[in-house]
């Protein structure tokens, strides 16, 4: 009786302790005194960080966690009520929800199988998941060294995660995704560390490159600029590095349960032979997901296919966006019958109340309307600032520059810091006689941040999947962004003197 009690009491210790990180964190952040930080910022940061505490912790859950800006915000007059709400209007729910459920609908109607084995049956790489793993972040590097990093992710994980349903159920396992697994985790942050290094291979991989040879051309005294293949011989070698340590850190993170793959080559090439045709769930879903595809390739190609001034390429680009296409893709999920006498539609809300990730959209919507608020409360400033005052040398310059950028952007967007950093540096590179060419890549190959899913549309599509633990992707996110700045930094050290 004594030793129950005594747990009990040590449970709820260890709950009120967890209770009273969150506002202990609010109170520090709120207690530092720094030029420039106001009084807003505190509470802006404060708030998150009392928030990521409390998600790491989950003395309650994510989505109740979720709702303390609603609270903080109004109370400490950081932010009234109204102003508060309209932070959790972000485009990103919707993306997470459509890319979710397009994975759902590629699972229930076979189409999951069917790109498991075209995977597994490839000659010599479904013999082990370690040659598979590589094989296919490679796969999805490749793709996003010309789609944008988070639509790559879009594209590819719901593929990654039907292979590790279906070797499972080679296992032995049941036929339904088994979430939390080492093989389930190793493919979703696989996907999404080779998502970014594939994104800084070429200008197209990142909005973030297009925008540094911008601001390149704009700043640089006389204006230089970067050619694709000048881009391409600082980020290939960049990418091949990433790439390699990526897949040797989540080897060593996640070792996947299962090496060999039970059955064999030729057991899965007949396997796939079975198969017969597709039934027409299947045609749609994948009418569905190469209508994604499209949405996210083609209009980028239009100005060099039709001419920048032509009609239609003018029109698409006025109105259409990667944001707009997860909204077409439920739109199609939901209005795509199956079969009409019986009312059956390729997904219905039943299942979609079921699958979608209610507590995780709740979470990224509520931080990065937090992470916004924090950039229009001067935050920037200060860590620009900082910075500027800092004394840089040549040689520590692409590091510094890769620190600074990666810590940011896993509170601001990718794109602002990239602008607002190059603006800042490439005078600096310029005045202490480092190439601004080099800076012009540092910058965007470090700015991607990987630690929180809240950190953009990239790490919130991987997260969004259900695959990934919060202190998973904290903790392999802090080794890779080290490991991104000295690749990225060395390399263009190395590069600088013939950009």
């Amino acid at each position: 009786m004594e030793t129950r009690e005594q747990g009990t009491g040590a449970a709820a210790l260890g709950f009120v302790l967890k209770l009273l990180a969150g506002p202990a964190a609010l109170l520090a952040v709120g207690s530092i005194e720094v030029e420039g930080f106001t009084y807003e910022a505190q509470m802006a940061l404060g708030t998150l960080v009392w928030m990521v505490m409390w998600w790491v912790l989950q003395p309650v859950p994510w989505a109740i966690t979720s709702l303390l800006p609603l609270i903080i915000f109004p109370l400490t007059q950081t932010l009234s009520i109204r102003e508060t709400s309209s932070l959790y209007g972000q485009r990103i729910f919707f993306w997470i929800l459509g890319t979710q459920l397009l994975g759902f609908a590629i699972l229930k109607h076979g189409l999951a199988k069917r790109f498991a084995l075209f995977f597994l049956s490839i000659p010599g790489v479904g013999k082990t998941t370690h040659r598979l793993l590589f094989c296919y972040m490679a796969t999805t590097a490749m793709v996003s060294m010309f789609v944008s990093d988070a639509s790559s992710i879009a594209l590819m994980l719901p593929l990654g995660l039907s292979i590790q349903t279906y070797i499972h159920t080679l296992a032995g396992g049941e036929g339904e995704r088994q979430r939390g697994t080492q093989l389930g985790t190793f493919f979703a942050l696989g996907t999404l560390y080779a998502a970014v290094a594939g994104g800084i291979t070429t200008i197209a991989g990142m909005p973030h490159n297009a925008v540094a040879v911008g601001q390149l051309e704009a700043l640089s005294d006389p204006s230089r600029t970067i050619g694709w293949f000048q881009w391409m011989m600082v980020g290939t070698p960049i990418f091949v590095c990433l790439l390699i340590a990526d897949y040797f850190v989540l080897r060593f993170f996640f070792k996947p349960e299962i090496v060999e793959i039970p059955g064999g080559q030729e057991f899965l090439q007949n396997e796939r032979q079975k198969l017969g045709g597709m039934s027409l769930g299947e045609k749609y879903v994948l009418g569905v997901f190469l209508t994604m595809a499209g949405l996210f390739t083609i209009p980028p190609l239009l100005p060099k296919i039709l001419g920048e001034q032509h009609v239609f390429t003018l029109w698409v680009d006025e109105v259409m966006s990667i944001w707009l296409v997860p909204p077409i893709i439920l739109f199609l999920l939901f209005a795509l019958p199956t079969n009409l006498r019986k009312g059956e539609f390729v997904l219905n809300w039943k299942e979609a109340n079921g699958r979608a990730p209610w507590q995780i959209l709740l979470m990224i919507s509520s931080a990065v309307g937090v992470t916004d608020a924090l950039g229009d409360f001067g935050f920037m400033k200060l860590v620009t600032q900082a910075f500027s005052d800092a004394q840089i040398s040549p040689v520590t310059l692409p590091y510094l520059t890769g620190l600074v950028t990666s810590v940011s952007t896993n509170f601001i967007s990718g794109v602002a810091a990239t602008a607002l950093y190059t603006a800042m540096l490439i005078p600096i590179a310029e005045q202490i006689g480092f190439n601004p060419a080099a800076i012009a890549i540092m910058v965007p190959g470090t700015a991607m941040g990987v630690i929180f899913p809240w950190a953009g549309a990239t790490p919130a599509t991987a997260f969004g999947f259900g695959e990934i633990k919060l202190k998973d992707m904290i903790k392999v996110g802090i080794v890779i962004e080290i490991i991104m700045i000295l690749v990225t930094g060395t390399i263009c050290l190395l590069f600088e003197p013939i950009l």
